[in-house]
């Protein structure tokens, strides 16, 4: 986070560490299109966002976002325990499938405000109940995920900012 790599290899980083420290899971890290307004609350404005941003495997990040919103979303995490059987589920079981999953957790990365900067989904191969240890790491992996969209954040506007003062 405190080098100067790109977000996209950051958030690339934060999945593989987090696969790494919770083995049979498959992690991506979708910013969101507009951070500043949640893309997630303001719809899917167009954005210049690379493909790896907006799509996993085929699975438009719209489809992901609308079944964490559908069911609650906000600031909270929602994991959907049976991907096969549940009917909520039907977009993901082809992917869930191909990456050996029967489990998945929507986790928002959030900002001082409570905004949503970033969607975490992460496929695990094991169900049931997650526990106090799992949920406490993706909650921290989430804040540094919020952490660095907001560092990209503040140098974009830093770079705007200093290209308008040269002109």
């Amino acid at each position: 986070i405190s080098s100067s790599m790109p977000l996209a290899a950051v958030l690339d980083q934060i999945a593989a560490a987090v696969e790494e420290m919770a083995p049979g899971s498959r992690v991506k890290v979708f910013p969101m299109p507009d951070s500043r307004t949640s893309g997630l609350d303001s719809g899917f404005a167009p954005s210049p966002a690379p493909a790896s941003f907006t799509a996993w495997e085929g699975i438009a990040l719209e489809t992901l976002a609308e079944l964490w919103r559908g069911e609650g979303g906000g600031s909270a995490s929602v994991v959907f325990d049976d991907l096969v059987n549940n009917p909520k589920c039907a977009g993901l079981r082809e992917l869930a499938g191909r990456l050996g999953s029967s489990s998945c957790r929507f986790m928002p990365a959030l900002d001082s405000q409570g905004r949503v900067l970033a969607l975490l989904a992460i496929f695990q191969s094991g169900s049931g109940p997650s526990n106090a240890a799992s949920d406490g790491m993706f909650s921290r992996v989430a804040k540094i995920t919020a952490i660095a969209v907001e560092r990209d954040l503040r140098q974009r506007d830093l770079l705007a900012s200093e290209e308008r003062f040269r002109a």
